[in-house]
């Protein structure tokens, strides 16, 4: 069965389509840009943002977690209305599991893309800095880093704009600061949101990292006089609220649907958004009076809001120059891009990252960085270039995708062949 079939039977819809190649988001995680592809005539696919792919049971087996073919194939004929008739699984023991994170190193957290990242969500980077890490992590043989949030056990929680994870083990994470109350919430985020309103920096404060973590919280919670929990007010978290107020009564307050100034809890970023922008307005108008009264004093009292400009937002096209389409083996091959901006806001970031999907060979630029295959890597100017070193005789694709600290992405594919002798 095709898998961009089965994909549109999950109720997944392509966002982009372009040749052999057909793009969706993961239906198995959250992901704010696609990067679930299809290759139509080999019918595989590669998540290039989890780093994993595969056939269209690789792909069952990740949507139920298992590993196991005929729950794999069982799953395929639920979703296709073509059940298949359960039988005894085969008689053998299985192959030892295999940990999925290796090459696991921490640091302070400091890389632009992930500061940008949880700007978006509302945190400012002293916040995040104080409170989180950086984790670069290797991931199914590739490279990748995420923000990183510490558990009690020596695990960590990571997030970036296209992963949400965790690295065992799992677990709660307390910061105490001596209070007989503790704020209870479900992700790091919507802690670090309060942080940021100003809230819980004097009360000891709770993160379950999963709703499915709440036993492990009782050891600590059964301490404090009062359970004030910010809980997501869906099926898990009214479920796990239902199990707080069973075990400790009265001492449980339930502030899901009040919020702060009732604001939702899962809403805390929007509120925390609306702040800044509330900032940033009364500024603009402190100026936009001064300019006022600056114009009036030489041409009558005129207003000059009309004509301010406060966008920070602009998309962007990458533009190549010719590449040769023929190569030798071990040849290297100059690629002159350009960064094409609608307008220009100096604190934008923008960040390149590439996919090799057919041949063997590396890229590296100007400055003689190799690109390892889905890192991503800070461009610090609009024209650039890049050199693809050939390392077989296949033909060569591959796709570099550039992205800015705003949301927006432009990409551009290659593709080589071997030159004759």
């Amino acid at each position: 069965m095709p898998i961009t079939d089965f994909m549109h039977r999950l109720g997944c819809k392509s966002t982009k389509k372009r040749g052999k190649e057909v793009w969706f988001h993961a239906p198995y995680r959250s992901d704010s840009t696609p990067s679930f592809c299809v290759n139509t005539e080999k019918n595989i696919f590669n998540d290039f943002g989890a780093g994993v792919g595969g056939d269209i049971f690789t792909l069952a087996g990740m949507m139920i977690n298992s590993n196991d073919f005929m729950a794999q194939a069982r799953y395929i004929g639920e979703v296709t209305n073509n059940p298949i008739e359960r039988s005894e699984p085969p008689k053998y023991e299985p192959e030892p599991a295999v940990p999925q994170f290796t090459d696991v190193e921490v640091k302070p957290l400091g890389h632009p893309a992930l500061l940008a990242y949880l700007r978006e969500r509302g945190i400012p980077s002293d916040i995040a800095s104080a409170n989180c890490v950086e984790i670069h992590y290797r991931l199914h043989d590739k490279n990748y880093f995420a923000v990183g949030f510490p558990n009690e056990d020596g695990g960590y929680e990571i997030r970036n704009r296209f992963f949400k994870g965790s690295i065992p083990p799992k677990a709660v994470s307390l910061i105490r600061h001596g209070s007989a109350t503790v704020n209870v919430y479900e992700g790091f985020i919507d802690y670090l949101s309060d942080l940021t309103l100003g809230y819980g920096r004097t009360e000891d404060n709770l993160v379950l990292n999963s709703v499915a973590n709440k036993e492990k919280a009782y050891k600590h919670l059964d301490n404090y006089e009062l359970i004030k929990c910010w809980l997501d007010n869906d099926d898990a978290g009214k479920k796990c609220l239902a199990a707080l107020q069973k075990r400790y009564g009265d001492r449980v307050k339930d502030l899901s649907l009040q919020g702060r100034e009732r604001v939702p809890a899962t809403a805390i970023n929007e509120q925390t958004t609306n702040e800044i922008e509330t900032e940033i307005m009364k500024k603009l108008l402190k100026k936009v009076m001064m300019c006022a009264t600056m114009m009036a004093a030489l041409v009558g009292l005129t207003s000059c809001e009309d004509d301010l400009d406060i966008q920070t937002n602009y998309p962007f096209e990458v533009e190549v120059m010719p590449v040769p389409t023929k190569v030798l083996r071990g040849q290297t091959v100059e690629i002159r891009c350009h960064l094409a901006k609608v307008g220009d806001y100096t604190h934008t970031l923008y960040t390149i990252r590439w996919f090799l999907y057919d041949g063997k060979g590396s890229l590296r630029m100007e400055n003689g960085t190799i690109l390892q295959p889905n890192d991503r890597y800070l461009l610090e100017n609009e024209t650039f270039r890049l050199y693809y070193t050939s390392a077989s005789t296949d033909a060569h694709k591959f796709i570099v995708v550039v992205e800015d600290s705003n949301g927006n992405d432009a990409d551009v594919q290659l593709q080589q062949r071997e030159q004759e002798r």
